[in-house]
């Protein structure tokens, strides 16, 4: 895949996140330390930097690691496996504390 579609990519993946997001380009820009401008800048041209990248996720409550695999997920990824994980770690997001030990059983199975 070429450069130039991945940043294709990024810029559609972050114009989506940002449009569901429900926050205001001046709220994101608040919360990231940047200007409005600069948000309205990455939502236009798709550009932002990896420290920003950081930043916008944490705001919008998504890793960074969930951001760039949703990415890789639009090259053509494996929507089954895509969607496995994603229901995995939504059950396990809601796991209460006194069920700590399948968490320790999950850690076991994956190392």
């Amino acid at each position: 895949m070429e450069h130039i579609e991945i940043n294709e990519l990024i810029h559609k993946q972050l114009k989506s996140y940002v449009s569901a997001s429900g926050f205001s380009n001046s709220e994101i820009a608040r919360r990231c330390g940047v200007d409005r401008a600069t948000v309205g800048r990455w939502v236009k041209t798709g550009n932002i930097s990896r420290n920003n990248l950081i930043k916008l996720c944490h705001v919008l409550g998504v890793s960074e690691a969930v951001f760039l695999e949703d990415v890789s997920f639009s090259t053509g990824g494996s929507h089954q496996f895509h969607e496995k994980k994603k229901a995995i770690i939504d059950k396990v997001v809601l796991l209460p504390e006194d069920k700590s030990y399948l968490l320790d059983a999950v850690d076991k199975l994956l190392s």
